[in-house]
């Protein structure tokens, strides 16, 4: 038998293949047409990435820009999930020079396939998924998009498997280990074969559906074969709501067109496909002052260093609560914050009210509709106003703009019970979150939660499970007396400081890892003071005063503080929170050090007079010593109410 033709597939695949590829291009349901626009997104960013690598010269030896390296790992993971494409390849040292060698020898390299596909894996350390999307983001006709989902799908035999071994080896010369012998030879688990392997796989998949590219073939595998076959698995649906033998079968339950959240023209037209704008020239300091002057402009008045603060906890992490009086400005904040940043957006913006009757996720993340039919009876899944958002955030094209939505009066309803699945999602480092009947959905990162949380007898406390999650701001402090102020300048704006400018300042210089957080840090630190080593001993000394009374806090904290410190240094060193004194870096510490106190570790106390009263006053004595003001004032009230009414909640105070 010829070497292309030792791998076969069975009968029972190929009906199997026949029957995704019929559904895939006949019928007019939902699912069919969400499949067209992937087809069409899919295209939009292979096209993107052709244009992007050839505009920059990058095959004939050209480098591209952290930026631009950024750009495309973001454009490649956009065609399948992978956790290894990701802006902090580009954080290890001699980055992105590395990464141009490495990918350059990959796509373009002078050696043989395996060659290039080993020095890649043994250089970056990455998967084989890795490299091979990264091939077919270049060359979708010519190297297969893998997943551990699209192999699994095809349900290959032991026989195949070798079938597919021996065909590797015949294609690209590579010969077998012979125990005793001298010739070199790879053994069958060698990860570079096995790759190979099902390379061949793919291509005797794409070559019977006699699909455009691999992207196709991986589009069919995963959301056709792949989804058919795990429903076999389980109790079908339509066994429960098939009507009866004999029964007529015309009734159908109405189902309501849902709501459509279509963007203007106007907005369309500019969510056209950019390359990442050019930020030099331009700092974090330049934004903050231009956020501050745009929020005082529109006759806003909040408590110093809030709009700085509110920045530097999205940046640390995309969650943050405002708590606080009603009428004091939280919801407006975020609105304004939103506005002055992305230019007045309407699409990268939205206000989503929490109702006190949401007890699950349905309300954020959709339900299936069993007795609307749908293929097969499987129902018909109902999307949210959320997950519209959270999917035009998660475009290739909206790589560089920042996303922000507000749950307004979020504890009206508790929070555990409606965005459970979200708050863990948080954590986790693929952000998926798993949606009613199967599907997937992907926190982006440029998406920016903010709970707004009114304080009355119609809300809930929130638990140490989402205070943990978020940074805590509390807007307590009113003065009702007007003050003359002079109007604010948009000197930033008219010099360049466009809006596309401003959003690639706040995402791209944010620090996101805990080791990035540390190294940043330690540069930073002057001679013979490690402010790592400072923020960590802070924090010890703060929980070690809490523990003995169970209020004490675990590594999240103190991983969020080391991030939000960080963060509060702009990439040249200068402080961001010590606006008159930005070279001034130990008080810029120390005033986050104040902050992250506040609004990290002070929000879990609270309780009765029996539990708190000792903590607080320990607590309050060493902030005092530590001349953390902000801390000390809020424990100082945190004692009035508990003496007044023998209970206090931080939020109240």
């Amino acid at each position: 038998m010829a070497a292309h033709n030792r791998f076969a597939l069975t009968a029972e695949q190929r009906e199997r293949l026949l029957a995704c590829r019929a559904a895939w291009e006949e019928g007019e349901d939902e699912e069919r047409l969400e499949r067209l626009r992937q087809r069409e997104e899919d295209g939009e960013t292979l096209r993107a990435i052709v244009r992007l690598l050839s505009e920059t010269g990058f095959a004939d030896g050209s480098d591209l820009t952290r930026a631009q390296m950024a750009r495309l790992l973001t454009l490649v993971r956009a065609l399948a999930p992978n956790p290894n494409l990701d802006a902090r390849l580009l954080r290890r040292p001699g980055e992105p020079e590395t990464m141009n060698r490495d990918l350059r020898d990959l796509l373009y390299g002078a050696g043989s396939v395996p060659l290039r596909l080993r020095g890649f894996l043994t250089r970056r350390h990455a998967g084989g998924q890795t490299a091979l999307q990264l091939l077919c983001a270049a060359f979708p006709t010519e190297w297969p998009l893998l997943t551990r989902t699209a192999i699994r799908a095809l349900e290959l035999t032991e026989e195949q498997q070798a079938e597919a071994l021996a065909e590797a080896r015949d294609r690209f010369h590579l010969p077998e280990k012979q125990e005793g012998a001298d010739e070199p030879g790879l053994p069958d688990n060698d990860p570079v074969l096995r790759l190979l392997a099902e390379e061949v796989v793919m291509a005797a998949v794409r070559e019977f559906l006699e699909a455009e590219d691999y992207v196709q073939t991986h589009r069919l595998l995963t959301q056709g074969l792949a989804e058919k076959r795990s429903r076999r698995k389980r109790l079908p649906p339509e066994t429960l709501y098939a009507p009866s033998a004999g029964r007529a079968s015309g009734f159908q339950v109405r189902q309501p067109e849902p709501p459509r959240y279509e963007t203007t023209e106007e907005a369309e037209a500019t969510m056209a496909l950019t390359p990442p704008p050019d930020t030099s020239g331009f700092s974090e300091s330049d934004l903050l002052t231009y956020l501050e002057d745009y929020v005082a402009a529109q006759g806003f008045t909040y408590p110093p260093l809030t709009v700085r603060d509110y920045y530097l906890c999205l940046q640390t992490k995309p969650f943050a609560l405002l708590s606080g009086l009603s009428g004091t400005g939280k919801t407006r904040l975020s609105s304004l914050f939103a506005e002055a940043l992305t230019g007045d957006s309407r699409t990268q913006y939205m206000l989503l009210p929490v109702r006190p009757d949401w007890t699950d996720s349905t309300s954020l993340l959709g339900y299936v509709n069993l007795l609307a039919g749908g293929e097969g009876g499987r129902g018909i899944f109902v999307s949210t106003p959320f997950l519209d958002f959270l999917r035009r955030a998660e475009r290739p094209e909206n790589a560089y703009r920042a996303f922000f939505l507000c749950l307004d009066e979020m504890n009206l309803a508790r929070v555990e019970h409606y965005a459970a699945e979200l708050l863990s999602a948080m954590e986790t480092p693929n952000r998926e979150l798993i949606l009613p009947g199967g599907r997937m959905a992907r926190l982006p990162a440029n998406l920016f939660l903010t709970g707004t949380l009114n304080l009355d007898e119609a809300t809930y406390a929130l638990s140490r499970k989402v205070l943990d999650r978020a940074n805590t701001l509390t807007f307590q402090e009113v003065c009702l007396r007007e003050e003359e102020q002079d109007a604010p300048s948009n000197a930033a704006e008219q010099e360049g400081l466009t809006p596309a400018i401003r959003q690639a300042l706040f995402l791209q210089e944010r620090v996101a890892g805990v080791a990035a957080a540390r190294a940043r840090l330690r540069a930073l630190s002057p001679g013979g003071v490690d402010f790592a080593t400072q923020v960590v001993q802070v924090l010890a000394e703060a929980n070690a005063l809490l523990e003995p009374h169970g209020f004490h806090f675990a590594y999240r904290i103190r991983d969020e503080v080391l991030r939000y410190s960080a963060n509060s240094f702009d990439c040249d060193g200068r402080g961001l929170l010590t606006p008159d004194a930005p070279d001034d870096r130990a008080a810029n510490l120390h005033t986050a050090l104040d902050l992250q106190l506040v609004q990290k570790v002070l929000p879990r106390l609270s309780g009765a007079r029996e539990q708190l009263e000792v903590p607080l006053r320990h607590l309050h004595a060493w902030a005092e010593k530590a001349a953390f003001a902000r801390t000390a004032l809020r424990l100082s009230r945190l004692l009035v109410r508990l003496q007044r009414d023998g209970f206090a909640r931080f939020d109240e105070v």
